[in-house]
């Protein structure tokens, strides 16, 4: 009879498979995503992930840490206002704090987030500008272009890119941050190598000023905003069709990268008998309250013996 229970259990779980899909906040300048943003939004969502938009303003930050973890992944879009996600101008990245991933592709939040040091187009900043009221891009990155430059090609990051790789169907700017010792330099704008434009500040990592550690992995990637003067002249604000299908491809690798490994119910990057242990205590208990919805590892509305199954065949499974 024992042997009858456990072939059925196998097929129930090959019948229903257990999905990877994510749920993503994303983090957008405008009350209903415009301009680049629905792209993003409208490709992950082809993927299975859940996508839910979020127009932050700077007073609201327990509610950006509620909607932090309450998802497996934060994406902070080029099109906020940059202080909007911390406590202002020099303050505190609200999500400093909260062990989901986070991936920005807005560069002047970089400094409150403590990914890099706080000047202007000197520390962080974007390429392709040279009259713009804030401060002008540094010698060497003046022009827009269309490529950027793979430093760690084994890293998944890469998404399995060398050298020169062509990102933007058009030329455009790239977003840079002179990152700490904590981070893993993945590609930058210049080929000598010396304006990150992709990096990763790895969960528990020292970020830029040496004493915060990370809870999370914290991700800043190429993806620019329109420039001013530039040369040639700037193709305006970011639009989703200006990435090619190998700007894409690296998308796609950070959004992977960054999502939480199958069974990590925990969040501590690896598949261990502690996320059955918190299973286990959450048997039966309704996955709408707090973060249950964890534990329900085949969204099949019920946390039951299923999911422990999942997990015991993830076990030992780490971080990437």
């Amino acid at each position: 009879m024992r042997r009858v229970l456990s072939v059925v259990v196998v097929v129930l779980v090959l019948r229903l498979g257990f999905a990877e899909a994510a749920r993503i906040a994303f983090f957008g300048g405008y009350t209903e995503p415009q301009v680049a943003d629905p792209g993003f939004i409208a490709h992950l969502e082809a993927h299975g992930h859940i996508v839910t938009y979020h127009m932050p303003v700077p007073t609201e930050g327990q509610a950006q840490i509620d909607l932090a973890n309450a998802n497996d992944l934060v994406i902070i879009s080029e099109s906020i206002g940059s202080s909007s996600v911390s406590s202002g101008p020099g303050g505190t990245f609200h999500l400093q704090d909260v062990a989901t991933s986070v991936i920005s592709f807005e560069a002047f939040m970089y400094d409150e987030a403590r990914w890099t040091g706080w000047t202007s187009m000197v520390d962080f900043g974007t390429s392709g500008r040279t009259t713009t009221p804030g401060g002008n891009s540094p010698p060497g990155l003046e022009n827009l272009s269309d490529t950027i430059y793979i430093a760690d090609p084994v890293h998944p990051l890469a998404a399995g890119k060398t050298g020169a790789v062509v990102a933007y169907t058009t030329p455009y700017s790239a977003c840079f941050g002179i990152v700490g010792a904590g981070a893993t330099v993945v590609a930058t704008i210049d080929e000598a190598g010396q304006y990150p434009c992709t990096f990763v500040y790895p969960k528990g990592a020292l970020l830029f000023d040496g004493v915060t550690v990370t809870p999370g992995k914290r991700i800043g990637i190429f993806v620019g905003q329109g420039g001013y003067g530039s040369i040639p002249d700037p193709p305006g604000v970011l639009q989703f069709s200006y990435l090619s299908e190998d700007g894409l491809a690296l998308f796609d690798a950070a959004v992977n990268y960054a999502l939480p490994i199958p069974g990590d119910v925990n969040r501590d990057c690896i598949v261990n008998i502690l996320d059955l242990i918190v299973i286990r205590g959450r048997l039966n208990l309704d996955v709408s309250t707090g973060d249950n919805w964890r534990s329900d590892l085949n969204e099949d509305g019920r946390i039951n013996i299923l999911d422990l199954i999942f997990v015991r065949g993830k076990l030992n499974t780490r971080c990437q």
